[in-house]
């Protein structure tokens, strides 16, 4: 992934992608042009951008099941029953 100087908008994502080696941050078009040529020439950075990458969204797995999890818990502290009463059509 090749991000500009402007990641304001998800900078968290971006952050963890360029700490894995997943990303790479360009300040403009030029040099985005110039590391996506480079990176096309190198197949032993391909190679390691996309099992950083692999490794980055597998540890992001299930994210939104444990938030969904979490905000059940805080919003009903029987969380089991609210499970039940769902499986029994209540």
């Amino acid at each position: 992934m090749l991000a500009g100087p402007h990641v304001f908008n998800f900078a968290q994502p971006v952050a963890r992608a360029l700490a894995a080696g997943a990303a790479f941050q360009v300040p403009d078009l030029d040099q985005a042009v110039q590391q996506a040529l480079s990176l096309a020439d190198d197949a032993e950075a391909q190679a390691a951008a996309r099992q950083a990458a692999l490794g980055s969204v597998a540890a992001d797995q299930g994210a939104a099941a444990r938030m969904a999890a979490r905000l059940v818990a805080l919003l009903d502290p029987k969380p089991a029953e609210l499970s039940g009463s769902c499986r029994a059509g209540r």
